[in-house]
């Protein structure tokens, strides 16, 4: 089994310029799958041409983690925000709200 190193500074694929990375085009009437691209919206880097289905999978794994981290970092810096007061139990009783 081949090793395929995947690094988030040199991606093994960009967008298709066919239909600007959506995988589909919009003609005068209907709506269809980009041929460039079979619709993945993505294309080999060094090539230009369809992505073999395991560099495919890859590519979108890395992409989907790094968005997740994305939309993890608001709710990490939140965490002790103003609102904390407003959260969870508060012991020794009183409705205290900081106002």
């Amino acid at each position: 089994m081949a090793v395929i190193e995947v690094s988030a500074p040199n991606p093994l694929a960009v967008d298709c310029q066919a239909c600007a990375g959506k995988g589909v085009f919009q003609g005068m009437f209907h709506r269809g799958i980009c041929n460039a691209c079979d619709g993945l919206g993505l294309v080999c880097r060094a090539s230009g041409e369809l992505l073999d289905p395991l560099i495919a999978a890859l590519e979108l794994r890395r992409r989907l983690n790094e968005a997740q981290r994305w939309i993890e970092l608001p709710r990490a810096a939140a965490a002790g925000g103003p609102g904390a007061d407003y959260q969870g139990h508060h012991r020794g009783g009183g409705n205290w709200t900081g106002d």
